[in-house]
């Protein structure tokens, strides 16, 4: 086997990359590329010109060959052979530089590639080419107990998938946490070189939820996706508690206990067990939270210990809950403790003592049938009566909890009788008629208690008992049931009885009526005698007999004497029985009696005995009758042979053959007598038979022209028959038996048929029809349109193509434009017609007979006017924010003139006039080109084009639209930045954010780096979907959106500080940042005073620095303020685009992914939204200014009201002034003031001990980065205006020092401003 062969076979079996051992590389360079590359080979050889001849190859490590060169004399010699590669731009083959490329490298361009020289082993040099791949995702493990302040080691393994694996590259991990990289210093380690293992010291709850993603990175090619764990730090159990109870209960004994449930801060959740303590420890009472003890007993009392742990070992915690039960009664006991007492009448019965356990002592009363008997707890009876007897209850009673409780019931039976024995109903006798139904008898004593009852037959033994209880019912009446019965009442203890006697008697009769002998069918010959037949019957009194024949009274005695039979004695006897008491009957058998006799005669229906038929007449069956018991058999027979074996004669239509004489016989086998009718002649008259032609054709098909040999008609028919030819019309053509059509032409094509007449009988026979057709044409077609036709789109056109032929002309349609066949008919119908109609159509016209060859045809110019299609073309599906992007709208019609009423963008409903568009007109095409797509370019734009031509819905216009969604980062709705809180109170955050593509991760950023994810301790997120309103271009729009609600539960002063809010998309990731600042630290101040103080001489830069506080303020998004605001607020990505949040929140409970990677259903949470005053469990709220802001409000809201009557219609004017008097900014700051001194007064100063307090020269500091140099001239330009206007306004509505005092009275702050 070849060697090359047999290292190719090793490799295939051993699924090598390549055989680098097969031969030996002076040198072999790596090179990295990936599949689809086309890296460079470099390989030189030196050319020597004193050789006569060489050849060079390039081949792969599997032996197939890429490059061959042959050189004669140092000079190229023929063409290089080049296969799946190419020279290099760099490749000089005349010099002995041999780069190639190799295109579009796949797995299989892995491996070794070899120069050889002509038949040398050994290679010149050699290139290992090694294909990139991506690491495999890595996988984590972890390696610690997750509980705060261990360490946590987590571990990132991946495996290389460049091939061949015999590279050098080494894998190096990367590490992340919460999207930020981990370098080594700090709480992070590493174990090696490779970071393949980080340790994180100190775990604490705030790493809860945090999220460490590792990457894997070949040195030199390619990275990993990502893997990543979600930290899960475990704490507690801490803050151990009960809900809805305090550390003790007192409970009634009976009560439902009201579970009480067990709680601890744990992470994890912790487990829980409830103890109960007592004398000798601890009994288990409850493997859960929670403590349900059910129905409270008394046993129940004690103190019970709640344990919370954690699934960490050694982490536990207890507290206790003392249990007090009122009882009693528990139970009552009676003495002695016999329940049941069975006396004689006239015994004495002992005392019976009640008692119960309870505290305080029970009251008792005893009661029968719920009337009171004893009112202690004695029952003393003494000496029973019958009247004693029955049931006794002791009924217990705490007079303090009111509770009660029976003692077991005491039965006293009081035992006598039986008494006064009697039937009910009250007789002593009953007669009754056989069959009667017996009326059920009861037997009554007086007992107690109740005696048995049995009833007896008399002349049988006591033991044979009748019936077991107390009611004889006999039910059906019959002879045997008549007797004396006895009734036996016995007392079931004292075994005394009574008894007494009733009388049954039963009237009976017939039973069966018997008849001797007891035959019952008898079949005689006329004249034999009859046995006499005797009846009889049991019955009382005698029964009465008489015999009935057919229904009718044939004899009133007990014997049926016939004698000697005639044939009147056939028949059914029946002997009746009738009792006269009870007017019962019955009747004995049925006595059948058959006579047998005849035939006497024969007779014959109708009764002609000779017939003359026509042949095919139909014969009246003729019918032969005789009378004879049992009845006759009947032969017809014509010549001696049997015609019919019936009493009929029936040949139905008569035919020549059935000609002749018939008798009839009669037989009786049973007589043994036969007799013969009178013969009856039938006579048939026949013919014409049949009519045969000759020639026998019955079908001719000639060419027009042809002469036709004569036809001659013949039937056998007596007299001689007529003959006439017809054609199909029934024309005549001749009177003789010949037909004669030659020469041929078209006229003569039709059927002809010869009909033959009997004149004596008037039959009529004909031929078979004669078929003569002539072939001929086809004609020159016609068409029932014009040459040229011209037709709208969907209407409908039908073509007729005419041309006479025999047999009928083929038609076909063929559409010449296209060389297409249409249809094979004469109707060329187009319905509905389309553009692809258009065209020149031929109709061709063909005889089908092939003795007919030649075609002819006619042609038509079909034209389709049809409404332009709309296509738009884009220069990218999926742009993103920043790219160049062009539409481009094409119409296609006929007549291809189009006029163009232009591009229109919409969002939703909503018509956005984008200046990016062309103008209508009359044009080729109409294109939307954007030299830098915005968000604001998102919607459906929609090109209008017409060509005059209306559609099958008679539009005119005509359109096609493009849905145009804008790829950029998140962009975030904050209403406002800073929300005010208290501590131990809930606060609502509210920010909506639109983003496309949809948003892939979030999370908040506390001050101090911690991460606030959902049920992150005291926070809740939810993310909802929702509408949000913004501009595009200048036009209120509505895009779908989401909207994130952050719940702080029971503020801590750690929740009060700056947040960062982070959304990220595929795009990338925007933030913005919000504040929560405590109510309790704001004083009040007025807006008023501050201006006035401002321009009264206090320092003017603390007024610059207060009014850029107030005018980079929003109103609140928290639960403090209404959430339907119309507030401009800028996106954080500053692009200068202005967009609003909607109004209202569409309420969705959408499934949305938390950071962490729960899925959790979240609510609306609009039952916390619009409040205007932080919202909990317990009410509202009110700040610590709360009253004194409300005095103020009722004062100010007085003196507004007033001002229109003090300052008149001046006023107005100044206050129209404003905006041009102070600036913009001074005019929005105005409108302001109302709200800000109202009801919300307290939000507004919220953050200003923070932002003025000890860090004012750090304002005065931002200043001018705020606001810029020439913000901050307009505002001091500003103040003095607004410095005029305010003096000119005191001076004109002369404002009284009430006035002045009310504006003051909440302006503390000037004071801290002032120093």
């Amino acid at each position: 086997m070849d060697k090359v062969v047999f290292y190719r076979f090793v490799i295939l079996i051993l699924n090598l990359d390549y055989l680098e051992f097969v031969t030996c590389c002076p040198s072999n360079v790596r090179v990295y590329t990936e599949l689809g590359g086309m890296p460079v080979l470099n390989f030189s050889i030196s050319l020597d010109p004193k050789v006569t001849f060489d050849i060079y190859r390039v081949s792969r490590y599997d032996g197939s060959t890429l490059l061959s060169l042959q050189y004669e004399k140092g000079q190229v010699f023929g063409k290089p052979l080049l296969q799946n590669c190419s020279f290099a731009s760099t490749a000089i083959a005349a010099s002995g530089i041999l780069d190639i490329i190799l295109n579009n490298v796949t797995a299989d361009g892995r491996g070794t590639y070899y120069l050889r020289k002509g038949g040398q082993k050994d290679p010149l040099r050699c290139y290992t080419v090694y294909i990139l791949g991506s690491p495999i995702i890595p996988s984590l493990a972890t390696n610690g107990s997750f509980y705060e302040g261990t360490n946590l080691r987590i571990s990132c393994t991946s495996t290389s998938t460049t091939l061949p694996s015999n590279h050098s590259l080494s894998i190096q991990y990367n590490w992340a946490i919460n999207g930020s990289s981990i370098a080594s210093g700090g709480r992070f380690s590493f174990d090696s070189s490779d970071n393949k293992e980080l340790t994180i010291y100190n775990i604490s709850r705030n790493d809860r939820r945090s999220v460490v993603r590792c990457t894997a990175t070949e040195v030199g090619g390619k990275s990993s996706q990502a893997s990543e764990v979600t930290l899960n730090v475990f704490y507690g159990p801490e803050n151990i508690r009960f809900l809805s109870s305090g550390p003790s209960l007192v409970l009634t004994n009976g009560d439902t206990f009201n579970p009480v449930t067990c709680i601890a801060d744990c992470n994890e959740a912790c487990t829980f067990t409830w103890k109960k303590q007592n004398g000798s420890g601890s009994s288990f009472t409850s493997s859960n939270a929670t403590l349900d003890l059910g129905l409270i007993l008394p046993s129940e009392s004690g103190i019970y210990i709640c344990t919370a742990t954690h699934m960490v070992p050694g982490h536990s915690l207890t507290k206790t809950l003392n249990v007090s039960v009122i009882y009693g009664p528990d139970k009552v006991s009676i003495s002695p403790s016999k329940t049941t007492y069975t006396m004689n009448e006239g015994l004495t019965l002992n005392v019976i003592t009640c008692s119960a356990p309870c505290y305080p002592n029970c009251t008792f009363v005893w009661k029968k049938a719920g009337l009171t008997v004893s009112s202690n707890a004695r029952l003393d009876i003494g000496q029973v009566d019958r009247n004693d007897d029955g049931n006794y209850t002791c009924t217990a009673l705490n007079p303090t909890s009111m509770m009660t409780r029976d003692s077991a019931s005491i039965t006293i039976v009081v035992t006598y009788g039986p008494e006064k024995i009697r039937f009910r109903p009250n007789v002593s006798s009953v007669t009754l008629n056989d069959g009667a139904s017996f009326n059920p008898v009861t037997c009554l004593a007086y007992c107690n208690p109740k005696c048995s009852f049995y009833w007896t037959k008399q002349n049988e033994t006591d033991s044979n008992v009748t019936s077991s209880n107390a009611t004889l019912d006999l039910n059906e009446a019959i002879p045997s049931k008549s007797g004396n019965y006895m009734c036996t009442a016995t007392h079931t203890i004292t075994g005394d009885s009574l008894r007494r006697t009733l009388n049954v008697s039963v009237i009976y009769g017939p039973d069966k009526v018997l008849i001797s002998p007891s035959k019952t069918t008898y079949t005689l010959t006329e004249g034999d005698i009859i046995n006499v037949t005797t009846c009889s019957a049991s019955c009382f009194p005698q029964c009465a007999m008489t015999w009935m024949k057919t229904g009718k009274l044939f004899s009133s005695s007990t014997e049926l004497n016939l004698g000697q039979v005639e044939r009147e004695d056939a028949g059914v006897y029946v002997c009746i029985a009738r009792n006269p008491s009870s007017n019962l009957s019955q009747a004995s058998a049925n006595i059948t009696v058959a006579v047998r006799f005849g035939p006497d005669s024969i007779t014959l229906s109708p009764s002609a005995i000779s017939y003359s038929l026509m042949e095919g007449e139909p014969l009246q069956p003729v019918s032969c009758t005789a009378s004879c018991f049992p009845p006759c058999t009947f032969v017809w027979s014509q010549s001696g042979a049997t015609v019919s074996s019936d009493e009929r004669l029936d040949l139905g239509h008569m035919i020549r053959s059935e000609a002749g004489k018939y008798i009839c016989t009669a037989s009786n086998s049973a007589t043994n007598v036969t007799l013969s009718g009178q013969e009856v002649e039938l006579i048939v008259i026949y013919g014409p038979d049949n009519v045969t032609l000759t020639p026998s054709i019955e079908n001719y098909t000639f060419n027009e022209g042809y002469d036709l040999e004569p036809i001659t008609c013949f039937s056998d028919c007596l007299p001689t028959c007529s003959y006439t030819w017809k054609t199909s019309k029934d024309v005549i053509v001749n009177q003789t038996a010949i037909l004669d059509l030659k020469p041929l032409d078209r006229s003569k094509m039709d059927e002809y048929q010869c009909d033959v007449i009997n004149v004596n009988s008037s039959k009529q026979e004909s031929g078979s029809l004669v078929a003569v057709n002539v072939r001929y044409g086809p004609d020159t077609p016609t068409l029932n349109v014009s040459k040229t036709t011209t037709v709208t789109e969907g209407d409908t056109i039908q073509i007729l193509c005419s041309a006479n032929c025999w047999p009928a002309c083929v038609f076909r349609w063929k559409n010449l434009t296209v060389d297409t066949a249409v249809t094979s008919t004469s109707l060329l119908q187009i319905s509905p017609v389309s553009r692809w109609n258009s065209g020149t159509y031929r109709c061709i016209v063909n005889n089908p007979s092939m003795d007919i060859l030649f075609e002819t045809f006619t042609e038509v110019e079909l034209i389709v006017h049809y409404p332009p299609d709309v296509i738009i073309f884009s220069s990218s599906k999926s742009p993103a924010e920043g790219e160049n992007f062009t539409m481009v709208c094409v119409a296609s019609g006929v007549p291809a003139i189009y006029d163009f009423n232009g591009f229109e963008q919409k969002v939703g409903d909503v018509v956005v006039y984008n200046n990016n568009t062309m103008r209508p007109g009359q044009m080729a095409n109409m294109s939307v080109q954007i030299p830098l797509l915005h968000v604001q370019d998102t919607g459906t734009f929609t090109c209008r084009v017409s060509n005059g031509i209306p559609d099958v819905d008679k539009r005119l216009v005509h359109s096609a639209s493009f849905m145009l969604q804008v790829r950029a980062r998140p962009i975030i709705f904050f209403e406002d930045t800073i929300f005010h809180g208290d501590a131990g109170y809930d606060l609502f955050i509210h920010c909506s954010f639109y983003s496309h593509p949809e948003m892939s991760f979030y999370y908040i950023q506390r001050y101090d780096g911690l991460n606030v994810t959902v049920n992150s301790g005291n926070v809740d997120i939810v993310v909802n979907k929702t509408l949000v309103r913004t501009r595009f271009y200048d036009e209120n729009v509505i895009l779908h959106g989401h909207r994130i609600t952050v719940h702080f539960k029971d503020l801590t002063s750690e929740d009060f500080g700056r947040y960062v809010l982070f959304i990220e998309n595929a795009i990338g990731t925007q933030s913005t940042e919000f504040s929560i600042i405590s109510k309790s630290k704001v004083p009040t101040f007025n807006i008023n005073f501050i201006i006035s103080c401002c321009l009264g001489g206090i320092g003017f830069v603390v007024c610059i620095v207060f009014l850029v506080l107030i005018i980079r303020r929003r109103p609140c998004s928290s639960n403090n303020k209404d959430n339907d605001s119309d507030d401009t607020v800028r996106q954080p990505g500053g692009d200068g685009q202005q967009y609003q949040n909607l109004s209202s929140d569409e309420n969705s409970d959408d499934t949305v992914r938390s950071p962490g990677g729960d899925v959790q259903q979240y609510q609306n949470l609009n039952s916390y939204e619009n409040t205007p005053t932080a919202m909990t469990k317990k009410g509202v709220k009110k700040g610590p200014n709360y009253d004194r802001l409300e005095n103020s409000k009722s004062t100010l809201s007085h003196l507004y009201a007033e001002i229109p009557d003090r300052i008149g219609a001046t006023q107005s004017r100044l206050y129209a002034d404003i905006p041009d008097r102070i600036g913009a900014t001074q005019s929005h700051l105005y409108a302001e003031i109302p709200d800000r001194i109202g009801a919300t007064q307290s939000r507004l100063n919220a953050d200003i001990p923070e932002r003025i307090g000890t860090t004012q020269s750090h304002l005065y500091d931002e200043i001018p980065d705020k606001i810029g140099n020439s913000s901050y001239m307009k505002i001091d330009k500003s103040f003095t205006r607004g410095s005029n206007v305010y003096h000119e306004l005191k001076s004109r509505s002369k404002i009284s020092k009430q006035f002045d005092e009310a504006i003051f009275q909440n302006a503390k702050i000037a004071t801290d401003l002032g120093a």
